[in-house]
């Protein structure tokens, strides 16, 4: 498609527009080679045989239709060099290609014998696929430290300046790996490349390099030997690539952890979350609906008595405090399986802060359900783990909970939630395929207030399809999605803004909603009445 759209710049006479450098710069991790612009069409034939990372020059068609400098996308960059929703549709991309190889071989213009050939004794993934890779956030935690690492010290490479491999880093954040690798991709630019452009080029690269088998390169994501993936896609403007000031940069660990069989419920993760801010809001009616006394939550509450009355603002999801509590349930289950074997003496507030989350205070807390007879359903699954949740309410309510308040805190703002199943981590030697055991739960919470003020509009939504925002200062409508279960987040706009759900045809649902948040706290919003 490059080629096309270059070949038809030349035909109509295109020129490059201004400033457009000279040179194209193809790039691995050891080193940098400037090619001449005048080979450009013979480099573009022959780059996906030399190096698996590949730097492309955006079309000169579409540069002289779009025509812009320092795009919009890289000026945010400085403030929010994350590009999480093109990271999620890498992953899609990815899984796509793994559940049909032969159709990415025949797309990308592959000959079968070359991929049988690349693939070897995995060649039977060809005809029978792979199953989806699972996104996992501890992967993506060392992805994103990898990328900012990068860009933040002006270097490129699988290795880190201090010498540490994706190994090493993937095991910094309490991932235990049975095994692990890594892959990186960048784009170098001059001008306007759209971020989903970026993410299809560089999943295109990918994809080429290991079913045409690019010496040099392992394969990651055509691999068996890997279950899970953190994805971390990153604009930027450091000059990590000479004459070029702009670069899209893509960081992926792959992992297959130590224990198959546990069993990350994240996707139930966002129902606890809900149920904890429905909470906060009302603490009257979840104290009624648990049987604690009014006087008991007034004793246990002391000074901050007023919640009962006023309620508190909802708590922010975090991904660095979710990845945080997940290496912790990830490390109590190891500890249950081989004690003693992964201790944790550091304090919440410097276990948290080896994500990379820069906070004030934080606290932690746990809980731990055998649940009689297995439990099969999702339904099931999200019924034990909200009675779990029930009994951590109910203990900060009547004072029970060890440790003290914590969702019934105003001193916290951010959340992060691990349910885990670990049954396996629980039973008898011998007895790890014993159906007839009970199923066994933990959840890992941790909670935190960060160092820099920021503030969320954070809400549920039912069974809405999405959610539509109408700025009342600008007369802006923007779209936003939803969680799994309906749960919703965003950064606090300015102004009275105006919200309403609407189901997958656009019909509205509930609204609209008009606010005006109050700043300096979080904003709490139901709109499934």
């Amino acid at each position: 498609m490059v080629l096309y759209l270059l070949m038809i710049a030349v035909f109509f006479g295109i020129r490059p527009p201004e400033g457009w450098s000279s040179s194209l710069y193809i790039l691995t991790p050891e080193f940098s080679l400037p090619v001449p612009a005048a080979h450009f069409l013979r480099i573009m034939s022959v780059m996906k045989a030399t190096s698996r990372i590949h730097i492309y020059l955006f079309p000169l068609l579409l540069v002289s239709l779009v025509a812009v400098s320092s795009l919009a996308v890289v000026a945010r960059a400085a403030d929010q060099p994350e590009l999480p929703v093109q990271a999620q549709d890498l992953l899609q991309r990815f899984n796509e290609a793994r559940a049909n190889p032969r159709a990415a071989m025949i797309r990308l213009g592959i000959p079968e014998a070359m991929a049988r050939a690349a693939l070897g004794n995995d060649a039977w993934i060809l005809d029978r696929g792979l199953s989806p890779l699972v996104w996992q956030e501890q992967l993506h935690l060392s992805a994103l430290a990898h990328g900012r690492d990068m860009f933040a010290k002006t270097y490129y490479g699988y290795s880190s300046q201090d010498g540490r491999t994706p190994q090493q880093r993937i095991a910094a954040v309490d991932y235990q790996a049975a095994q692990a690798d890594e892959a990186l991709s960048a784009l170098a630019f001059s001008n306007y490349l759209a971020p989903e452009t970026a993410a299809a080029n560089i999943s295109d690269a990918i994809l080429w390099d290991e079913l045409a088998g690019v010496p040099g390169v392992r394969r990651t994501i055509f691999s068996p030997d890997y279950s899970e993936i953190g994805i971390a896609l990153l604009a930027g403007t450091r000059p990590l690539f000479p004459g070029r000031p702009h670069a899209y940069l893509l960081v992926a660990d792959l992992a297959r952890p130590v224990d198959a069989n546990r069993a990350d419920l994240h996707d139930h993760a966002w129902l606890l979350w809900q149920r904890i801010n429905v909470a906060r809001a009302n603490p009257r009616a979840a104290m009624s609906r648990l049987g604690v006394s009014e006087k008991t939550v007034r004793a246990v509450l002391g000074t901050d008595a007023w919640i009962l009355d006023q309620g508190l603002p909802p708590l922010a999801w975090s991904d660095l405090l979710h990845a945080s509590s997940l290496g912790r349930a990830l490390r109590m289950c190891g500890n249950f399986m081989r004690p003693g074997e992964f201790p944790e003496s550091r304090l919440p507030l410097d276990r948290i802060g080896a994500t990379g989350y820069e906070g004030v205070r934080a606290t932690e807390s746990t809980a731990i359900k055998i649940q009689t007879g297995q439990l099969l359903t999702a339904a099931e699954i999200d019924g034990a783990l909200v009675r779990m949740l029930d009994t951590m309410l109910r203990e900060e309510l009547s004072g029970a909970s060890v440790g003290g308040r914590r969702i019934f805190s105003p001193e916290y703002s951010e959340i992060g939630i691990s349910p885990m199943e670990i049954s396996v981590a629980l039973r008898p030697e011998g007895n790890a395929q014993d159906t007839g055991w009970p199923d066994v739960y933990l959840l890992a919470c941790d909670f935190a207030q960060p160092k820099a003020s920021r503030n969320f509009v954070v809400g549920q939504a039912g069974a809405a399809g999405a959610l539509s925002m109408l700025s009342h200062a600008t007369g802006r409508r923007e779209s936003l999605t939803l969680r799994l279960g309906g749960g919703f987040q965003f950064v606090l706009p300015e102004g009275v803004f105006a919200l309403t759900s609407v189901d997958g045809q656009g019909n509205t649902l509930v609204g609209p909603v008009v606010m005006a948040p109050e700043l300096g706290r979080n904003t709490w919003v139901d709109l499934t009445k």
